[in-house]
C-alpha cells in the first residue's frame, strides 16, 4: 500500500464550516417528517383542548411540542456556540496546519500541539458531509478533513480499512 500524507490549514472559517455541517447533518438525522407530523397533531389537540377548556389531563398533549421546542432551542444554541468553542480551542496554536498520515500500520493526525497515532482498528466510522469527511475514532474523536484535500485513492483506502473491520466482525453496522 502506498502511504498518503494529507495536509491542510484548519482556519477559523474551515473549523466553523465543519462544525456547522455536522450540526445540520444531526438535525436531518433526528428531525424526521413523521415526528414533525406528530408534533403538529399534538399541537392541534392541545389548541382544541385549550379552547374547549377541557380537563387538565388533556394538557399533556402539549408535551411533544414542549420537548421539540426545548430540543430545537438546544440545537440552535449548539449551532452557534460549537463553532465558537472550536475556534477558541485552536486560538492558541502557533500554526493551524493539520497533517493526516495514512500508512500501512497506522493512521496519524498531527497539529502544532500534538500528534495522535492510532492503529487502523481505532477507525470507527467515516461521515461524509457536503464539504468534509469526518474520521471518527473509537475514543469519540471526530477529525474533519476538507474533501477537497483528500485524493480519491485516500478515500478508497479509508473505506477499505473500515470495510475490513466490518468483515472481521470487529464493527457492527
Amino acid at each position: 500500500m502506498q502511504d498518503h500524507l494529507l495536509s491542510y490549514e484548519m482556519t477559523d472559517a474551515v473549523i466553523s464550516q465543519a462544525v456547522r455541517e455536522d450540526c445540520l447533518a444531526v438535525l436531518k438525522e433526528y428531525a424526521k417528517v413523521r415526528d414533525l407530523m406528530l408534533v403538529l397533531a399534538s399541537t392541534l389537540v392541545f389548541v382544541l383542548v385549550f379552547r374547549a377548556q377541557a380537563h387538565w389531563i388533556w394538557w399533556l398533549s402539549a408535551l411533544p411540542v414542549i420537548i421539540y421546542i426545548i430540543l430545537g432551542a438546544g440545537w440552535v444554541g449548539a449551532y452557534f456556540w460549537l463553532p465558537h468553542a472550536a475556534r477558541s480551542r485552536m486560538s492558541g496554536l502557533p500554526h493551524r496546519i493539520v497533517r493526516v498520515e495514512l500508512a500501512d500500520e497506522h493512521l496519524a493526525f498531527e497539529t502544532a500541539a500534538e500528534r495522535l497515532e492510532v492503529a487502523w482498528g481505532e477507525l470507527k466510522a467515516l461521515k461524509r458531509r457536503p464539504g468534509f469527511l469526518f474520521m471518527c475514532l473509537e475514543s469519540g474523536a471526530q477529525i474533519p478533513v476538507p474533501l477537497a484535500e483528500i485524493p480519491v485513492e485516500a478515500i478508497i483506502l479509508l473505506e477499505s480499512k473500515l470495510a475490513a473491520r466490518y468483515e472481521t466482525g470487529d464493527l457492527v453496522p
